[in-house]
């Protein structure tokens, strides 16, 4: 057992240690994956062909100090309009205030007649006025006048480029001359589209909206004016880079963003990208499974890049990115200190038990050779005696001076004890084959009171010869059962040698018969000094005895109260034990189910 644990331990040890080690090199070995890919990706953000990996919506080029806007933005800042001349103000004042204050119409078209008389369609402003006139039109069902003016202010609206419409005042004319060409159902031009997508975005969303709710569709537009939107915030971006950052370097984190920076041969000159953090992720692995730009070297796929520095992580981009180790293989699960455990406790286990297995057998054993000298101990003393009791009277019955009565009570002796030697055989026997699953039984109709009066008249003669009043309380006369004579009476003949056995001073032995509930009940009654609860149970086990007689004078193997019951169970009957009602003695039950009484019960 010792040199067992000390091996499980040994292994166990060995297989720990041997994890930690491999678990020491994949960690050793993912750490410098970390610093490769940390390197290979300052190497790469520090090359101009690293732009080429970007989206053209986030490159950006600088020309004489500024960054060039792409057409369809136009602009980058928005500013406020000039202010209207005076009097053009005041007029529009007024014509608002009599058509929505005083209600006077005619004054207020009066007021707009003059505005129009003086307003020369080459200035910007003039667009305003076209504006609100057009809308008193439409308000008030003159739609010539409406058209009209709508039509003047879509001939200046088409020389507006996008630049332009970072003026607000020019960005609010062309929305509602949008609105208003919608409301005339006139066609919108793709021209109108895109100088619409070009507006501030807040202003251009709201018009989309409304345009929307005439039933006009705007899916394309509003998808194309967040790309416009998107890149007028990236070239701004990159313009307030290039004013305040530019000669920093060529990384630069700005906003959690990272600002890829190249100055050009020329002062003023030069091109980059501005990228989310998260584009960074897209660069591992990148290198000759993936086509690559230029001479950028090959990015390894080992290791992670991260947004949070930890102790085992290597620089990309200060204060914005950080190469991670990858995770560590687990270690297989013969080398996990708790799978290790496990298994030493199983081993250990599994030598406990097959020590225990050992002893359990070996006590068996000894149990078994035990019994089996108690056994043939047991039944040699109870050959012995009967054969002893035939030898005697034979030797006194072959003197001629025995009288002639005497000669006939050792005659009955004699019958006695060989009836009694011829139960315990038939009880050794019946064991055998019992254990090798031959014995059977002759089951014929029988009067069971009959066979109850045999046995006590085959067993008279011991009790005599022992000091021992038999008497038979008989009930029913006749009681018709299907059994094996010869097994019940072998049984009944046990049951009243284990009365004499264990009946001590008691002297006497009651059997009495009574029928009920379809059954024929015998029990069988000593005087003796009784049996305990919590035995009369275990009396019926095979080569058991009770406590009270297995060092005591009275010989026995245990078979007959066991074979008994044997009998009667295999007959469909019960055997039990109990103590009287009145007095001492212990009673044995036997009871045997008796046969139908319907006409055809004497063919079975």
């Amino acid at each position: 057992m010792a040199s067992g644990v000390a091996l499980v331990a040994a292994v166990g040890w060995g297989l720990i240690r041997s994890g930690n080690d491999a678990r020491d090199r994949a960690v050793w070995a993912a750490r410098t994956d970390a610093r490769d890919l940390a390197l290979a990706m300052r190497a790469a953000l520090r090359r101009p062909e690293v732009l080429e990996l970007c989206d053209a919506a986030q490159r950006f080029d600088v020309r004489d100090g500024s960054v060039i806007v792409d057409e369809a933005v136009g602009w980058l800042e928005s500013n406020e309009a000039g202010p209207m001349d005076t009097l053009w103000q005041l007029k529009l004042t007024a014509a608002e205030r009599a058509e929505f204050v005083a209600k006077d119409l005619v004054a207020a078209q009066r007021h707009y007649d003059e505005l129009l008389e003086r307003i020369d369609d080459s200035d910007p402003k003039s667009l305003t006025v076209l504006a609100k006139a057009a809308w008193f039109g439409h308000r008030h069902d003159d739609l010539v006048r409406a058209t009209a003016f709508a039509d003047r202010m879509a001939t200046q609206l088409n020389k507006v480029d996008a630049a332009a419409l970072g003026d607000t005042s020019i960005a609010n004319d062309l929305a509602s001359h949008t609105l208003l060409a919608a409301a005339l159902q006139q066609p919108i031009d793709e021209a109108r589209w895109q100088q619409l997508v070009s507006l501030p975005e807040q202003l251009a969303s709201a018009t989309l909206h409304r345009l929307k709710e005439f039933g006009i569709a705007t899916e394309d537009a509003m998808k194309t004016l967040r790309e416009v939107a998107a890149r007028r915030t990236t070239l701004a971006h990159a313009a307030t880079f290039v004013r305040q950052s530019a000669h920093l370097g060529s990384l630069q984190v700005s906003r959690e963003s990272l600002v890829l920076w190249f100055p050009g041969s020329e002062t003023g000159t030069g091109q980059g990208a501005i990228v989310p953090a998260a584009w960074l992720t897209q660069l591992p692995g990148l290198g000759t499974s993936r086509a690559t730009t230029g001479d950028l070297p090959p990015i390894p796929d080992r290791g992670r890049v991260v947004f949070a520095q930890d102790d085992d992580s290597e620089p990309i981009v200060a204060t914005l990115a950080w190469a991670a180790p990858p995770p560590v293989p687990a270690l297989p699960w013969f080398m996990q200190p708790a799978a290790v455990l496990t298994a030493g406790l199983g081993l250990l286990a599994l030598f406990a038990g097959s020590v225990w297995a050992t002893m359990r057998g070996l006590a068996r054993e000894t149990a078994a050779m035990r019994t089996r000298t108690e056994f043939l101990s047991g039944v040699t003393h109870e050959l012995k005696t009967p054969v002893a009791g035939l030898r005697l009277m034979a030797d006194v019955l072959h003197d001629d001076d025995v009288p002639q009565e005497r000669q006939r009570e050792y005659f009955s002796m004699m019958a006695g004890e060989a009836a009694r030697l011829s139960a315990l055989i038939d009880n050794v026997l019946d064991l055998g084959q019992m254990e090798r699953g031959e014995r059977s039984y002759d089951m014929r109709l029988e009067d069971a009171a009959d066979v109850v009066r045999e046995a006590v008249r085959s067993y008279t003669p011991i009790g005599n010869h022992a000091g021992i009043q038999l008497s038979l309380h008989e009930g029913p006369a006749t009681a018709t059962a299907k059994l094996d004579r010869g097994a019940i009476t072998q049984a009944l003949l046990n049951l009243m040698e284990n009365a004499r056995k264990y009946a001590g001073s008691g002297k006497r032995i009651d059997i009495a018969t009574t029928n009920g509930d379809g059954s024929f009940t015998v029990s069988v009654r000593d005087h003796g000094p009784g049996i305990a609860s919590d035995e009369r149970e275990q009396v019926f086990a095979r080569f058991q005895r009770g406590k009270a007689q297995k060092s005591g004078s009275v010989s026995g193997v245990g078979l007959g109260l066991f074979l008994s019951r044997s009998i009667l169970e295999r007959h469909g009957g019960t055997l039990t034990c109990h103590a009287p009602e009145d007095g001492r003695g212990s009673v044995f039950q036997l009871t045997l189910p008796l046969a139908p009484t319907h006409p055809d019960a004497s063919a079975q």
